[in-house]
């Protein structure tokens, strides 16, 4: 019984600390990726790889797009529902609140760090879709999709645990393909997603084992 409850002690801590350092990359990701960043102006390797995105061929638009949906904030209470429903409320509730804090805080940014979507700084855009309107850093549905991508991967099965990060590097690239974000838009995104998972993640083992 000691030895299994020294296991679990373990467990426990090396949860903790894996969500502690999931929140720390995220915060140093969301931070490196503002220090660039001009109101109407992208550096030529942010642009090279904007446009080798923005150019790919209408094609992949059908396909792309259900995809970028799983960033929405939509998504956020139809995965609580999901979780509610095999019981796992705890995880419900996390989803929420990291799912909330990403949408919300995502404006934040946006409001601190001012950057122009890509059509009202370059001549030449694809829209793919419809056109985004407000500003562009940080992009809210990569935020969103890495925030449940560090919630919902662990509670997965082990061979299934890599889809919803790949579900989230999706949703970045077509926010980019789209013409809705640059590069570093979706990459300081995903950094807040990740600050907001682990920092929820790490919130939730602490309340649970008070």
């Amino acid at each position: 019984m000691a030895a299994a409850d020294d296991d679990a002690a373990a467990d426990l801590s090396a949860g903790r600390r894996g969500s502690a350092v999931v929140a720390v990359v995220g915060l140093a990701v969301l931070a490196v990726s503002a220090l660039p960043i001009e109101a109407s102006r992208i550096g030529e390797p942010e642009l090279d790889v904007f446009r080798a995105v923005n150019d790919l061929p209408d094609a992949l638009f059908p396909a792309l797009w259900p995809l970028m949906q799983f960033g929405a904030v939509l998504v956020v209470p139809a995965t609580a529902a999901v979780a509610a429903a095999f019981r796992r409320y705890r995880l419900a509730a996390e989803v929420v609140a990291a799912g909330v804090a990403a949408w919300l805080l995502a404006k934040v940014v946006k409001d601190l760090v001012f950057r122009e979507r890509p059509a009202a700084i370059l001549d030449q855009v694809n829209l793919h879709g419809a056109s985004a309107a407000g500003r562009g850093f940080v992009s809210g549905h990569a935020a969103i999709a890495f925030a449940l991508a560090v919630l919902v991967a662990p509670h997965l099965p082990r061979r299934w645990r890599w889809v919803p990060w790949a579900v989230a590097v999706v949703v970045a690239f077509a926010r980019v393909y789209v013409g809705a974000h640059f590069p570093l838009d979706v990459v300081g995104g995903a950094g807040l997603g990740l600050l907001l998972g682990g920092t929820v993640r790490l919130a939730g083992s602490a309340l649970r084992h008070t």
